[in-house]
């Protein structure tokens, strides 16, 4: 009698829930999980503002005013008769292109065009430009219509390569960006290109850039020369 009557309460006695949720609130092995929800919360929140704050309409924002800065310094560039004003704007260009870079998530190419462009090759610019003292240089007509003509020639040709160019995009959309990869850092990654697919363009680039700076100190060594005597 004893054996049965633990044998019905046994049956009878049932500890679970009697309506089983959908979900699990909480698994057994997964004590003190208010921590971690709450942890889990507070990221949410981040990744939310963050979203907002990197939203498409203000990268598309911030896109457009880098563009028109470095757009407006390109042309003050080109156009002011200042050669060390000139320098500065072409300054402000780089700047606002390692802005734009940033937009792309290429940080190691921003930090360069600051770091290298618009710091170390700069200076030297300003260095040469002051060096060869080019406001004293006087042309005559011939060399004022020659300038002035080859200026129109190039200004011509750069605007049918970009009206070639945008008839043959136009409606296609921009192309297909391959992502980075995830096990590769930014600068791993444009180490690896820039060594291996274009080597002989950077070392075409440094020969030319050895190139000006003999041909820099010739120029200066010759006009010193001629002041002298």
């Amino acid at each position: 009698m004893v054996l049965a009557q633990a044998w019905r309460d046994a049956v009878l006695f049932h500890l679970g829930a009697l309506d089983v949720p959908a979900f699990p609130l909480r698994p057994a092995h997964g004590a003190g999980l208010e921590g971690a929800a709450a942890a889990v919360a507070r990221q949410h929140r981040r990744d939310e503002s963050r979203r907002v704050v990197e939203g498409p309409a203000v990268t598309s924002v911030l896109f457009l005013v880098f563009g028109a800065v470095l757009v407006v310094s390109a042309l003050l560039t080109i156009l002011h008769r200042n050669p060390v004003t000139s320098a500065l704007f072409l300054v402000l260009g780089f700047c606002s292109l390692a802005g734009i870079y940033l937009l792309l998530h290429a940080e190691f190419l921003a930090w360069v065009q600051v770091i290298v462009y618009a710091g170390a090759i700069m200076v030297l610019f300003l260095f040469v430009i002051m060096y060869l003292n080019l406001q004293h240089d006087v042309e005559t007509g011939v060399q004022i219509a020659l300038r002035r003509g080859l200026g129109w020639l190039a200004g011509a040709a750069l605007g049918g390569i970009a009206a070639l160019l945008f008839q043959r995009h136009w409606g296609a959309g921009p192309p297909a960006v391959p992502g980075v990869s995830e096990g590769v850092p930014n600068p791993a990654a444009v180490g690896q290109v820039l060594f291996s697919r274009y080597l002989f363009p950077f070392e075409l680039t440094s020969l030319i850039l050895l190139v000006a700076m003999v041909g820099a100190i010739v120029i200066g060594k010759g006009r010193r020369g001629g002041e002298a005597e």
